[in-house]
């Protein structure tokens, strides 16, 4: 009898250890979810601000921690390409494009990039070679400029209405 109730205690005694264990692990969930919303919201608002240091920091923060959050990491790749940084920005909108190979979005942005990469290039060339091609090649390549400046995300009704809001 004795021996029953000694293992009814040492019973009970670790169902609530565990019992605080499990506790415990939803507050930890808890405090990294209340972080990780936290991050989100200073990081979209810096990326709305034009804040793209802050917002790159906030995000950069959230791909570590889920590292297949494609809106994280396609405003990842919108900074990078922003700041020129192509090889970053393709990295970034790669890593989309395998996450959701249905995402229209990224594969525009990485047509606009591979035309500055050609611009790139092809100014190297026209640098570099007296042919008579290069005003063709030049023509070509303004006409790729002022297509890639025109794609640049227009303001909403919803960002007017915003600034109007904030503006009082």
């Amino acid at each position: 009898m004795l021996k029953k109730l000694t293992v009814f205690v040492l019973s009970l005694a670790l169902s609530a250890c565990a019992i605080e264990e499990i506790k415990l692990s939803n507050a930890e969930e808890t405090v990294e979810e209340v972080s990780d919303t936290n991050h989100f919201l200073q990081a979209k608002q810096a990326y709305a601000d034009k804040d793209y240091g802050i917002a790159r920091y906030h995000y950069e923060i959230i791909v570590k921690q889920h590292p297949n959050y494609e809106q994280a990491l396609f405003r990842l790749g919108n900074i990078a390409m922003r700041n020129n940084k192509l090889d970053k920005a393709q990295d970034y909108y790669n890593r989309v494009v395998k996450i959701k190979p249905a995402h229209a979005q990224t594969h525009h942005n990485l047509a606009i990039l591979y035309l500055k990469q050609a611009n790139k290039h092809l100014n190297y060339y026209i640098a570099n070679d007296d042919s008579a091609n290069n005003k063709a090649v030049s023509r070509l390549m303004n006409a790729v400029d002022r297509y890639a400046d025109s794609r640049r995300p227009q303001k909403t009704e919803l960002d007017t209405l915003a600034e109007l809001v904030n503006a009082e």
